[in-house]
């Protein structure tokens, strides 16, 4: 095998660590057009076009070595970024002997891969958790502006603990703010040392009796606040209890509720710990609460709730979920508009510190990825080829159990899908809290066309077939896109295909290879009311996901449905698109394992809304494509997935990433292991095109994967 090709596919065997982790570029933090390079994402390029693009052609075009050029580049730059931060390395390994016991165990067992997946975790998990490292970064940001009016906070003292009270009032006037308001709702024990408190430092606070629950807390606080304010006052934030009130650049931008980014504060005043959200994520905010730690209303949105009779809201997450309904139109400012006192629960992760093998995080494990030692507790291997091993199978199928108590679902939650979705919808529980269903799978309505383009490599079809039949019990078809199969072998299962299988149709189109048109092909054969397009080389991972496509896709306001793809090894190979990655588009937290607990962004393991999923695994309503139209052919190979969802968000309609949706992906196995140069400047000249990607939070680096501050 010629030495270029060697360094340009990663698959030369023999090279030392350093250089093998170069040529592949470790499957960590490169954008869409450097992943592409070492990888590819997507199948049946026919063989000659096959044998051309993997450099077995003399002589590479100059715009091939240009590209090729600044590919290595970029790759040395996060290799250096890598290199750069090995000291958060050690620090998250225990010291020098911990990281190098790490390192010689994992490469003794050939996963060299998991090694880096590690370090990438360790440098942002460090980033979050030091504080020296985040008030650096905060040192060099720009200060926020001061809101357009006065500011009128809420602040729900119940369940303060008594030991951190005085603590919790120090800071608040440490925070003191021309431009802000109190209304402090304190429990009968608290009053006197709150009213003491307010008096000695001279700061001016309405003080209220508690109800004994703080989102009734927050809403009692939000009528009395109504009632006291003066003129001046444009805005009502409500702060969950424990958060003290941060910066709030509002303006008048028609918005009528707004929230920012958290962290944390401590005793002394001094930040850590960072949570940075995207843009407003009603599909993350069924299944998580992220906003509830500061809350702003305009005043006329707080009279509008004032005056409705409510139902009875109980916990925080429900008061979320309603004044969502009421609000207009909900934004995200680009500011820490809350700090939570140090021990108080974040949105999403554990907020204590390092975690140890004895006290893993909220998350799941921290500390790395299943081994023989640490198998994982989950891992049905229905529906799989069974040459693998089990402990295997389980590592790629199932994540370490979560060691908190089973969240229960707000008490609001199947009032408000009801409200959003119709009757039919309902909250189902699950083992480790709740899912959302929207009623779709009950109409008897529903269909599944399954679109699988492929060409020869039965190695990979079969279990894709296989694995769908086995893994779910619902109505559908699958459609199997023949583009030019040669193979003997090949052309005899396909023919027998339909009788082995129910609802399974062969459409053979022997051309040149162009996914957004076979694809295309597909639909036009299909007679399901979902489309559900399939890469040839993906495995099912879990039961009746397939179903769970449908029913999210089914929904009015959505465009693209996607689930959590892994690699064989278990790590992440998608958990969503992020527009903007290096001028492109790329998926997020690729290589990494989907429990790595202490996130400063939404784990890979909550549904949410993305700007793109993968077409590996892409679901869509045939309602939908009617209304934006079919792929893009001018796309041949790769790009036609993100534009689509782009073209479905431009229109109104959201994507929606479901990590319960689990399969594994042998990514690019049966072509071309580079991406056209066309298919990568088309999509990068649409990007730029803008806004940048809304649910990605742009304080956050667009060079890593693993989302971290910006190198």
């Amino acid at each position: 095998m010629p030495k270029d090709r060697a360094f340009s596919q990663g698959e030369r065997e023999g090279l030392p660590l350093e250089d093998r982790a170069f040529s592949q570029g470790e499957r960590e933090g490169l954008p869409l057009e450097e992943r592409a390079f070492s990888t590819g994402e997507h199948e049946g390029l026919p063989l000659e076009e096959r044998a051309f693009s993997t450099g077995e052609r003399e002589g590479p075009p100059l715009e091939a070595r240009a590209d090729q050029s600044r590919t290595i580049l970029r790759r040395l730059r996060r290799l250096g970024w890598l290199l750069a931060n090995l000291d958060a390395c050690l620090q998250f390994a225990g010291g020098t002997g911990g990281f190098l016991k790490r390192a010689m165990r994992t490469l003794a067992a050939g996963q060299w891969r998991h090694l880096v997946a590690w370090m990438v975790m360790a440098v942002s998990y460090v980033g979050r958790t030091d504080g020296k490292r985040y008030r650096r970064w905060l040192a060099q940001t720009a200060p926020a502006q001061p809101p357009d009016g006065q500011v009128s906070a809420v602040l729900a003292f119940v369940g303060v603990p008594a030991g951190q009270l005085a603590a919790f009032l120090a800071l608040i006037s440490a925070q003191r703010k021309p431009w802000l308001d109190l209304v402090v709702v304190v429990e009968q024990e608290q009053r006197q040392q709150v009213e003491s408190h307010f008096e000695a430092t001279g700061q001016k606070a309405c003080i209220v009796d508690s109800e004994g629950n703080a989102a009734k807390d927050l809403l009692h606080g939000l009528r009395r606040s109504i009632a006291a304010s003066e003129p001046g006052v444009r805005y009502i934030a409500l702060l969950a209890p424990g958060c003290v009130p941060g910066d709030m650049p509002l303006a008048a931008t028609g918005s009528t509720l707004l929230y920012g980014d958290e962290d944390e504060i401590d005793e002394r005043g001094e930040r850590s710990r960072p949570l940075f959200k995207p843009a407003f994520s009603p599909d993350l905010l069924l299944h998580s609460d992220y906003l509830s730690s500061c809350l702003v209303l305009t005043t006329d949105l707080a009279r509008s709730v004032a005056e409705r009779t409510l139902p009875t809201i109980l916990d925080l997450h429900s008061l979320a979920l309603l004044l969502t309904e009421a609000a207009e139109h909900v934004r995200h400012v680009g500011a820490f508009t809350a700090h939570r006192l140090l021990g108080e629960p974040s949105a999403w992760g554990s907020t204590r510190g390092l975690p140890s093998k004895e006290e893993p995080s909220a998350w799941g494990s921290t500390r790395g990825l299943p081994s023989k030692e640490e198998p994982s507790a989950r891992g049905s291997t229905r529906g799989l080829p069974s040459k693998a091993k089990p402990s295997a199978r389980a590592s790629a199928r199932g994540f370490p159990p979560k060691t908190s108590t089973k969240a229960e679902a707000p008490a609001h939650l199947a009032r408000h899908l009801r409200d959003c979705y119709g009757d039919a919808a309902a909250v189902r529980e699950t083992r480790d809290g709740w899912t959302c269903s929207f009623g779709s799978r009950d109409t008897g309505s529903r269909k599944v066309s399954i679109i699988i383009p492929t060409r020869d490599r039965l190695d990979l079809l079969v279990p894709c077939i296989e694995g769908i039949h086995a893994t779910n019990q619902g109505s559908f078809e699958c459609i199997i896109i023949d583009n030019g199969s040669v193979a003997p072998e090949t052309k005899r299962w396909l023919a027998g295909a339909p009788t082995e299988f129910r609802a399974l149709q062969v459409v053979e189109a022997p051309e040149p290879f162009n996914w957004s048109r076979l694809n295309n092909l597909g639909m036009r054969h299909a007679e399901g009311n979902v489309f559900l397009f399939l890469n040839n080389d993906t495995e099912a991972a879990c039961e009746g996901w397939v179903d769970r496509l449908a029913d999210v896709a089914l929904r009015p306001d959505v465009g693209t449905v996607g689930g959590l793809l892994l690699y064989p090894d278990g790590l992440i190979q998608h958990a969503g698109v992020v527009t903007g990655f290096g001028g492109c588009a790329d998926h997020i937290y690729v290589g990494t394992h989907p429990d790595a607990g202490e996130h400063m962004f939404v784990p890979p393991t909550v549904p949410r809304n993305v700007s793109a999923v993968t077409g590996a695994c892409l679901a869509v309503a045939r309602s939908a494509v009617d209304a934006i139209g079919g792929f893009d052919e001018g796309y041949r190979v790769i790009g036609s997935d993100v534009e689509f969802c782009i073209r479905a968000m431009r229109a109104g309609r959201r994507n929606v990433y479901l990590p319960d949706v689990r399969l594994l992906h042998h990514e690019s196995q049966s072509r071309t292991k580079r991406d056209p140069a066309a298919d990568i400047e088309r999509l990068r000249a649409l990007v730029a095109q803008g806004p940048s990607d809304p649910y990605f939070n742009p304080k956050l680096s667009m060079v890593s994967l693993y989302p971290s501050y910006p190198v």
